[in-house]
């Protein structure tokens, strides 16, 4: 059975997260709207567009099967807001990442927390957030982190969470799982690119 502090650990979690999240979808379509680039928009939805396509089957379909020549069908985008953006928020970030967009969140260098002498880059967290979400929200703990971030040390998360509202009591850290201080540790750094937002 979970004790108090893992279950408001994981809801501190997933709620920072998706206030992220959301933050960070809103921001990337804000951009695409700003941009006077037809080919980065006509790009997003060339790749959207297949998968959209692909959807209205009802047959299993390989999306590599559904393919659009963009030379010889372009689309010019009127206006951006009102297209639905059916993107996960890894897809848009890679998009992102690719495309020279959210460069003031996504490219930013945070300190370590620790003062360790190397930054974390903001991208790097977000990837690795996503898994650590979907491995508490779905509770399967069986996250593989692609490049694997040093957790935070059981004194500093124990300041951190001393020093944090959201947290009303702090149990032992030895004792808990490694998923849990990997969403601590990671909780804090989303607090962190929360501020860049």
């Amino acid at each position: 059975m979970k004790s108090d502090f893992v279950k408001i650990l994981v809801y501190n979690y997933l709620y920072e997260f998706s206030l992220v999240e959301s933050k960070i979808k809103d921001k990337f379509m804000e951009e695409l709207e700003g941009c006077n680039s037809s080919k980065l928009q006509n790009k997003l939805l060339f790749l959207h567009l297949s998968a959209e396509i692909g959807s209205k089957f009802t047959e299993d379909i390989s999306q590599n099967t559904i393919k659009i020549n963009k030379l010889r069908y372009p689309i010019i985008v009127d206006k951006f807001s009102n297209y639905k953006l059916k993107w996960n928020l890894k897809k848009r970030i890679e998009f992102a990442k690719n495309n020279d967009l959210l460069t003031d969140v996504i490219a930013v260098e945070l300190p370590h927390l620790e003062n360790k002498r190397e930054g974390i880059l903001a991208y790097d967290l977000l990837e690795s957030s996503i898994q650590i979400r979907n491995a508490l929200a779905h509770e399967t703990f069986n996250v593989t982190i692609r490049r694997p971030m040093e957790v935070l040390s059981d004194e500093k998360l124990r300041y951190l969470i001393i020093d944090d509202s959201n947290f009303s009591t702090v149990e032992d850290l030895r004792d808990l799982k490694d998923i849990y201080k990997s969403a601590l540790t990671y909780y804090f750094y989303l607090k962190e690119i929360e501020k860049l937002l």
